[in-house]
């Protein structure tokens, strides 16, 4: 490789490694504007052969990476560069230390030193990174310094760039979420008895070397794990469910013991995303163990990115249909699609099978202002008391005529009885029963899957994203975050490609269109000039999709 100022691109002046400000006080470093000056990363000084790397690139099917670093090189970064101390030497910038990662992401390399190796070895990393071989810890430390920023802000800020450029409106979304392995062993689980021990004996320790800091540290982790236990237990007591078999990870607390969708009981956490019907990553969000509580701050991070509109139509699975979700959807106007159970058949209720034989809870008809319920036998059954279940207020309602009743036998078991609950919100469900009744809806409703799915599949296969890396429910989020932005780069490169095919074969196919008519040599020069502007004066056949170029170097 041959440059045109510098000689190389090592680690001879480490020149990445410092004034990251981590370790730096508050009051020591002054942050009003951020920093200006950083490592040169121009690459258009970097020949391969007596070639231009980017002449390169491109020759050898990697013109997307000349693309990504356009894109990159379009953003804004002032809430990263705000972070760092304008004292010591000049930093990465982070455009540079972001590009490798995102560009790791793509082609399957996402840990610390692959990264590192990556930026020494690929064609396309060097001109990212402008030829520089960025250390791992440098890249630890980017990670750390900005993990805030890259799991909300900056997130935001290139999904709404994107978007904007490629003029894509907000439209219909779909969420989902899904568990994903939390990067501590199962094996370092504990059960009650278990904290409550270690947490007294390092707090007997502490007590007796106070000025032994580690002794300090390992008390102050053992009394946060006991906290994480006992919020946990009231919890499932709450839910009326058994509180003996909750655990807690000792080297990672806020990681919650949960089944995968193998079934496999691992320390994990519940990703949500919200995928644009255009394909784009538009909301994601990291909850140790709800896929509901994503919820508002999904639809905080569309309305941010779409300039204050919520989405118009969101389509959920059944791990939504809960009255916190349909309250909040309908409260912010939102047009919310989710059924209480499967919709694998095309016709029929979709409605949650019950555990049982008997009739279920929405056989009962709801007469809302006589305040009574109608049974599937034409009885009225009128409110008969009140009470309170996982912290929700709810009206019981029964009937003495059940002991001579025809259909007892299909309805209840009880001695007393069949006795209907009425949870507050109720209404928000028997709303969504109606309103998935309508073929319109269910049709619309169809789309979730095409929509939001791939996601996950883009996460898990082509990314490798099975397991986070990062320990920790902040540095998590700042994972996801990025996951989620290398798949809205990734989307954004195939959107242009496909959009400069499609206006190549329009200009094809108007002056082959032309010829018949005329050979008017003006029209054809301007036919030229506009394939040349547009990028599209290559050969007419259409060029691979850029999955094609994103291989893994060896």
């Amino acid at each position: 490789m041959r440059r045109g100022r510098r000689v190389g691109s090592g680690r001879l002046s480490n020149l990445g490694q410092g004034s990251l400000g981590l370790g730096v006080a508050e009051s020591e470093v002054e942050r009003p504007r951020g920093r200006s000056d950083f490592v040169d990363d121009d690459p258009r000084t970097i020949f391969i052969g007596g070639k231009r790397l980017d002449r390169v690139l491109e020759e050898k099917g990697f013109g997307w990476v000349l693309r990504m670093r356009s894109l990159m090189e379009s953003l804004d970064y002032s809430l990263l560069t705000c972070r760092y101390s304008r004292l010591g030497r000049k930093p990465y910038h982070p455009r540079t230390v972001l590009s490798l990662i995102l560009f790791g992401a793509l082609t399957r390399h996402f840990s610390l030193r692959d990264l590192e190796e990556l930026s020494a070895v690929h064609v396309g990393a060097w001109w990212l990174c402008g030829g520089n071989e960025i250390d791992h810890s440098t890249i630890g430390k980017f990670i750390v310094l900005h993990q805030e920023a890259l799991s909300d802000e900056f997130f935001v800020a290139l999904t709404a760039r994107i978007l904007k450029e490629l003029g894509i409106k907000s439209g219909v979304t779909g969420i989902d979420g899904t568990v994903m392995e939390a990067a501590s062993s199962r094996f370092s689980a504990l059960r009650a008895e278990a904290v409550s021990a270690l947490a007294a004996e390092a707090k007997e320790r502490a007590a007796a070397e106070p000025g032994d800091a580690e002794a300090q540290r390992k008390a102050a982790e053992a009394a946060a794990r006991e906290k994480v236990l006992e919020e946990r237990q009231a919890q499932r007591e709450s839910q009326r469910k058994d509180a003996s078999t909750v655990s807690v990870v000792a080297t990672e607390p806020e990681a919650v013991v949960q089944p995968r969708k193998d079934g496999a009981q691992r320390p994990g956490y519940k990703v949500s995303a919200m995928a644009h019907e255009e394909g784009f990553v538009v909301g994601q969000h990291c909850d140790p163990s709800s896929e509901t509580a994503a919820v508002p701050a999904l639809i905080d991070q569309h309305r941010t990115i779409f300039d204050g509109e919520v989405p118009p139509t969101m389509l959920g699975d059944t791990a939504y249909f809960c009255v916190s979700t349909l309250r909040e959807t309908t409260e912010q106007g939102i047009d919310f699609l989710c059924p209480a159970g499967q919709t694998f058949e095309c016709s029929g209720a979709w409605e949650k099978k019950p555990g049982h034989e008997l009739f279920p809870k929405t056989a009962f008809e709801y007469d809302e202002e006589r305040n009574v319920y109608r049974c599937p036998a034409g009885e009225i059954l009128d409110r008969v008391g009140k009470g309170r279940d996982r912290n929700l207020e709810y009206r019981q309602y029964g009937t003495v005529r059940c002991a001579g009743c025809a259909l007892r036998s299909q309805c209840t078991r009880s001695k007393h009885g069949r006795r209907i609950k009425r949870y507050e919100g109720e209404e928000y469900k028997e709303g969504m029963r109606q309103v998935l009744a309508n073929p319109r809806a269910r049709r619309m409703y169809r789309k979730r899957m095409c929509i939001v799915e791939p996601v996950f599949a883009v996460f898990r296969e082509h990314f490798g994203f099975r397991r986070f890396r990062r320990r920790g429910l902040s540095g998590v989020r700042a994972e996801t975050g990025l996951y989620s932005m290398a798949f809205n780069v990734k989307r954004a490169l195939t959107h242009r490609a496909a959009a400069s095919t499609r206006w190549g074969r329009a200009l094809a196919r108007t002056e082959a269109l032309w010829g018949l008519f005329t050979r008017s040599t003006a029209l054809r020069a301007l036919l030229i000039a506009l394939r040349v502007t547009r990028g599209a004066w290559r050969p007419w056949t259409p060029r691979l999709t850029i999955e094609a170029g994103l291989r893994p170097a060896h």
